[in-house]
């Protein structure tokens, strides 16, 4: 038990400054406030408070990020589908089978307590924008044909999130960019949804993406 409290010191309070403690605590009041004025379900604030956690630690490039985000994405599944957004409740299963990987590479990268990241190099930073707008023309077309609520906007967040998620998962810094787009785009196809548990929760994971850039920016692979 001393060990296990040992490591869950290490991963959630060691090393963290105050950007850390303000962006955690700002997260968790955000959920709870936006929960109790909304009256919305308890499902939305338990996945938004995990959503809180595992991006934070994500972005102090810790490995526990997997324990919470596992928990974030099942529910979130689950709240997608009831909300007839299939875009969102199909990446997030695709979330599921990645971060599998990514908490094998992870592991195999992880350091004096952070794991190492990387940039990706010229070529890939300069195609990479156009495939994933074509994708996500592609998607949406798709998406419009079926009962998709918002099927552009799905998609906008579907596709380069997907994209998002593999940069992440094998360490590369780029993946902030991607997240920042996604998370803007998400908060306003939330908010159309009525679901302002969700929107808070992106809101707070745009803020959060900036702060990532910080922490993942100039450090050695």
């Amino acid at each position: 038990m001393k060990k296990i409290g040992r490591i869950l010191y290490q991963e959630f309070v060691e090393g963290g400054d105050l950007a850390y403690w303000l962006f955690l605590g700002l997260g968790l009041l955000t959920q709870v406030v936006t929960y109790v004025l909304r009256e919305g379900d308890a499902l939305w604030l338990f996945s938004g408070i995990c959503g809180v956690v595992s991006v934070l630690l994500c972005s102090r490039r810790k490995i526990s990020y997997y324990v919470f985000g596992f928990i974030q994405v099942v529910t979130y599944i689950i709240i997608s589908y009831q909300s007839k957004l299939y875009g969102q409740s199909v990446i997030n299963l695709v979330y599921f089978v990645t971060m599998v990987i990514g908490c094998v590479n992870w592991a195999r990268s992880y350091d004096d307590g952070v794991v190492e990241t990387r940039n990706l190099p010229l070529w890939a930073n300069t195609l990479l924008p156009i495939v994933t707008l074509l994708f996500t023309v592609g998607v949406a077309w798709i998406l419009w044909k079926t009962s998709d609520q918002h099927p552009v906007m799905d998609a906008l967040t579907t596709v380069p999130a997907f994209v998002a998620q593999i940069l992440m998962v094998t360490r590369f810094r780029e993946q902030w960019w991607y997240w920042i787009f996604v998370d803007v785009v998400a908060v306003c196809m939330w908010i159309m949804a009525s679901n302002w548990c969700m929107a808070a929760q992106y809101l707070f994971w745009t803020a959060n993406c900036v702060y990532g850039v910080v922490m993942w920016r100039g450090v050695k692979s």
